[in-house]
């Protein structure tokens, strides 16, 4: 089965190019939440934005918080009016795109937080609303909103699952009430447990669809579908029992005009009904190696679209896949950014190994490509020789390896081959390029490039020994932070400092770090400390600016400025910036901050700040954005490469042509697009055109699709989009 891929991938940052910026975010659109067609256009909703894309060209417009006017990124839902307007359900309302404008709009009994979950729009372009915890409303498209859930109290409309508009105008609703209504203008009809006319306990119908002859087709979460005909009673439920469903748990539906049904599982992969026969696409046969299918969308001409870890279109015998995420992150929940003295940052996503960033340039290692151990990675950090040191975990942290990366090969420490036990947390590499690791036992290890050697933390409570954390400062002294409290080790001494000899907070650590200036900064749940080596100052609601209780995820810039995630709980909260004597706060409901769950904040060396978020990463500069000299290409930049012809044939050849000065030398790399590369080839000043047959490392043919070819040289880098034709 053959896969082609079309689409492409964010090549520069979008802040290179004109105008001046201040926010830049990225994020993973694998997920598939809904879609909507407007001529030769998708609009898809996704975890990571909206995306307009062109299905002929595969040429794909990303929309986030940060360069529209969207207020959240995770789209639940699209309908398209007559005018072409877009409307788009977010978990903060709903918004209207005209093609140029921006607007958000909410009823004023549910301002400022409107979740919306599912929209239709019937023939008098009035917009339904379903939200799962508002009810039901309409909206007129200009200012008026009417509440269903208010005119018909004793009708249970919260908790609103799928809406539909039906060839009759008729409105069709599913919801979690063991309920299901319609519409026709006239009266609402009501079918569930509480009339007894759908067998039964228990349904969640969270997703519907009428087909070509103005059938029902209910989704449940729990007993499989239900096809709803007012003629035939009673209703008819398929499930894994009676049919050819694969699973009960119904993800997705929709209907073609040949009156098949397509049904989205979860778990179970995708079945089609046409009525009589099933026809059941698993892992084996979808584009994904997945049997979880979490959006299915028939268009006008019958093409079948699927949202199963990424976005597919359904091609004959093959599948077409689609970039729907303006970056290379491989999941959503950042939890770690570290950036080397190579200007590379270097991104942990908990459970999908170690992606690089670099040059615009998305590079993921994994068990599967690379020489990691295991896929949990908890922290990242680099050594003078932009060697990248990282931990990887098991599952529940039960065993742990200290893991190097050189570029090319992976050099992995652990319990076998060293003196480290299985349990290790903390990680820093000091000034004289040695490693240290904290552990469970009150013991900190150290690795000079050739032996561990371990030291012991002298404290008395055995039971509170484990160190979260370690970090290294300019002069070279090792800090350790643990239950037991707070440890410096200076070469020959170790130095304890608790809630009882200091004003080190008592308990619930969250976070720490030491800056630049040598300072010690702990964030606890009810101060915020900060130690010079010989005073404490706390900071907390009471006796400062500092609005929140709970101090997360510290960094100081280059700038001297400190930054934190404040809050008072896991959920809430904001990003904060403390000057020395200002407190500013950034909320995600007023900034293009991604989410206020933040997990990590890193300055890099042009005082952006990246963070971390649960929904990717968020890259901000109160001064205005500045990139790197690796990621400041914009395609009106003089170029130093071309290629020709480009798009090429996959059965033909591609010639780059370079211009380089006499002594430049260096390589054309080609990448797929995942980042991953494909072929290196040798270039220099006496061979300035060279020659690809599209075959890789391994004289494997590539398939068609979007890949880039990258130009590095000792004085030249500069990355540029190659097109292969079947």
């Amino acid at each position: 089965m053959k896969r082609g891929i079309v689409g492409f991938i964010l090549l520069s940052l979008a802040f290179a190019l004109s105008a001046q910026a201040y926010w830049l975010n990225y994020t993973n659109g694998k997920q598939i939440n809904c879609m909507a067609e407007q001529g030769n256009l998708l609009w898809v909703g996704t975890t990571g934005g909206l995306v307009k894309l062109n299905k002929q060209s595969g040429e794909a417009v990303f929309y986030n918080k940060a360069n529209s006017g969207l207020n959240d990124i995770n789209i639940n839902a699209i309908a398209i009016d007559a005018q072409g307007r877009k409307w788009i359900g977010t978990d903060m309302g709903l918004i209207r795109f005209d093609g140029a404008n921006w607007n958000v709009f909410c009823p004023l009994d549910q301002y400022p937080y409107f979740p919306v979950k599912c929209l239709a729009v019937d023939s008098q372009n009035n917009i339904w609303v379903g939200s799962m915890s508002a009810g039901l409303y309409i909206f007129d498209g200009t200012a008026t909103w009417t509440n269903y859930s208010a005119l018909y109290p004793t009708m249970p409309f919260n908790n609103i699952h799928s809406l539909v508009i039906d060839s009759q105008n008729k409105l069709w609703i599913g919801t979690s009430n063991t309920l299901f209504i319609q519409y026709d203008d006239v009266a609402w009809y009501c079918y569930g447990n509480i009339t007894s006319m759908i067998p039964g306990v228990y349904f969640n119908f969270n997703s519907l669809a009428v087909d070509s002859q103005n059938n029902g087709w209910l989704g449940s979460s729990i007993n499989g579908i239900l096809k709803f005909d007012r003629s035939t009673w009673p209703m008819i439920w398929y499930n894994e029992n009676n049919s050819g469903l694969p699973s009960n748990y119904i993800s997705c539906l929709d209907c073609d005009t040949q009156r098949n049904v397509w049904i989205g599982t979860d778990y179970g992969g995708l079945a089609k009904f046409n009525g009589t026969d099933w026809a059941i696409y698993d892992s084996t046969v979808l584009p994904a190696a997945t049997n979880s299918v979490s959006n299915v969308f028939i268009d006008s001409q019958d093409g079948l679209w699927l949202g199963t870890d990424g976005l597919y279109k359904q091609t004959g015998t093959d599948w077409t896949q689609y970039n729907t995420s303006n970056s290379g992150l491989p999941a959503s929940y950042v939890y770690d950014i570290h950036q080397d003295n190579l200007n590379r940052m270097w991104i942990n996503t908990y459970n999908n190994g170690l992606t690089k960033f670099s040059g615009g340039i998305w590079t993921t290692y994994n068990t599967e490509n690379s020489g990691l151990p295991s896929n949990i990675v908890s922290e990242v950090t680099s050594d003078q020789q932009n060697n990248i040191w990282l931990l990887a975990h098991t599952a529940n942290y039960a065993y742990a390896y200290v893991v190097r990366f050189d570029g090319t090969n992976w050099a992995v420490h652990d319990s076998s081959n060293s003196i480290l036990p299985g349990r290790i947390s903390g990680l820093t590499v000091d000034t004289q390029n040695n490693v240290w690791v904290g552990s469970s036992n009150s013991n900190v290890y150290k690795f000079n490039g050739t032996n561990w050697t371990m030291l012991h933390i002298p404290v008395s409570d055995t039971y509170q020994s484990w160190v979260n954390y370690i970090a290294s400062d300019s002069q070279n002294n090792i800090w350790a932070m643990g239950y037991f409290g707070l440890a410096k080790y200076d070469g020959d001494n170790w130095t304890i400092y608790t809630y009882e000899n200091s004003d080190l907070p008592n308990g619930n650590l969250l976070c720490f770090y030491v800056d630049p200036q040598d300072n010690v900064w702990i964030g606890t749940k009810g101060n915020l400390a900060k130690f010079d080596g010989v005073n404490w100052t706390l900071y907390n609601p009471d006796n400062s600016g500092i609005p929140y209780s709970f101090a997360t995820s510290i960094c100081v810039d280059n700038q001297n400025n400190l930054w934190i995630r404040g809050c008072e709980d896991e959920d809430s909260g904001s990003l904060v910036r403390f000057d020395g004597t200002n407190w500013t706060t950034y909320q995600s409901s007023n900034t293009p901050l991604l989410t206020d769950a933040i997990y990590c904040i890193t300055a890099d060396n042009n005082n952006n700040k990246w963070i971390g978020t649960q929904w990717g990463i968020s890259v901000f500069n109160e001064a205005g954005i500045v990139a790197t000299e690796d990621e400041t290409q914009s395609p009106e930049a003089v170029s130093c490469i071309k290629a020709y012809p480009n798009p090429f044939q996959q059965s033909g050849a591609v010639t780059f042509e370079t211009a380089l000065k006499v002594n430049e030398i260096g390589f054309v790399t080609i990448y797929n697009l995942k980042g991953q590369k494909v072929k290196s080839l040798e270039v220099n000043a006496k061979n300035p055109k060279l020659s690809w047959n599209s075959k890789d490392e391994n004289n494997r043919q590539c398939g068609s699709g979007i890949y880039f070819y990258r130009l590095t040289t000792n004085l030249h880098k500069e990355t540029r989009k190659l097109v292969i034709l079947k």
